[in-house]
């Protein structure tokens, strides 16, 4: 018997997080059918962060400095409560497919702020990339002029572009501070501090949850929790370390595709033709950005 090559693992490992993680945000949708979005995922990413914590602390595989906690604290808090609690509580008010797809504009923003907060230069041809993916973003947009007259509405994709500028400040924060070598075990205590974060927020709001609830949705949330949160984090750690940047980074273009088509199957959410073109028009512009910044920075 053969068995798979370091390499051949990685691979699947991207394979498994693009399917798996553009699952989840349908998964996400259908929770919220018996939990409050902020609420699933404090105790989504509590449980999570403890498994993680728990395994690589005590196997002695990584013990964080006092520096390092603070660190993950930060990071816990742009990751885990900003960004993925911002886009769970916002796809309750649009399509979980739409959310996905909005999320995929993270490097479209992360060079912009790399641009205004360290004046990094942006190629010329990444520029004309921000303006096709912004360009997309608007031509999808314009197929939704009547749900954007609900204030639900906008307050969802405000909620998920506030959920990807989350995310863009814990990647810069990430690049600039976190060693490598602390990636797998350093992920748990972020996981760990978002949940907690979240929870305590939720309790200064007064909130209370009821939790006698059907087994399907305890289903949802483990679902959530070990694919989405504990074996999706995993392989996108083990692709990062093992694969080339622009391969492993494939993963984003495809998420979005498979949220909008389980979105469709699971949820009915629609797809029209203008979504589609709108969806490829987005993508094709976060490539060029994504191609050419990492161009600059070879030469």
């Amino acid at each position: 018997m053969v068995l798979p090559t370091q390499s051949a693992k990685a691979y699947w490992a991207l394979a498994g997080i693009s399917f798996f993680w553009g699952t989840t945000w349908v998964v996400s949708k259908m929770a919220m059918e018996y939990f409050d979005p902020l609420f699933m995922t404090a105790i989504r990413q509590t449980i999570a962060g403890l498994i993680m914590m728990s395994y690589f602390f005590f196997k002695n595989k990584y013990v964080p400095t006092a520096k390092e906690v603070l660190l993950h604290f930060v990071l816990g808090f742009l990751f885990f409560m900003g960004a993925n609690g911002f886009t769970t509580w916002g796809i309750k008010f649009i399509p979980s497919g739409l959310g996905a797809l909005l999320s995929c504009l993270f490097p479209l923003f992360l060079v912009l702020f790399n641009f205004i907060l360290f004046k990094k230069k942006i190629h010329p041809k990444s520029l004309i990339g921000l303006l096709i993916g912004f360009g997309g973003v608007a031509f999808i947009f314009s197929g939704f002029l009547d749900d954007l007259l609900r204030s639900e509405f906008r307050g969802g994709i405000m909620l998920c572009l506030l959920g990807v500028l989350s995310w863009t400040f814990g990647t810069i924060v990430t690049t600039r501070y976190v060693q490598k070598k602390n990636g797998f075990g350093g992920l748990g205590w972020q996981m760990l501090f978002g949940g907690l974060q979240l929870a305590l927020f939720l309790v200064f709001r007064g909130e209370s949850h009821n939790l006698h609830l059907p087994s399907e949705a305890w289903f949802l949330l483990i679902y959530l929790i070990i694919v989405g949160s504990i074996l999706c984090f995993l392989c996108f750690m083990y692709a990062l370390q093992n694969l080339p940047q622009e391969i492993a980074g494939i993963y984003a273009y495809i998420i979005p595709i498979i949220a909008l088509i389980c979105g469709a199957i699971l949820l009915d959410e629609p797809i029209s033709l203008q979504l589609i073109i709108g969806a490829i028009i987005t993508v094709a512009g976060v490539y060029m950005v994504n191609y050419y910044s990492r161009t600059a920075k070879k030469k």
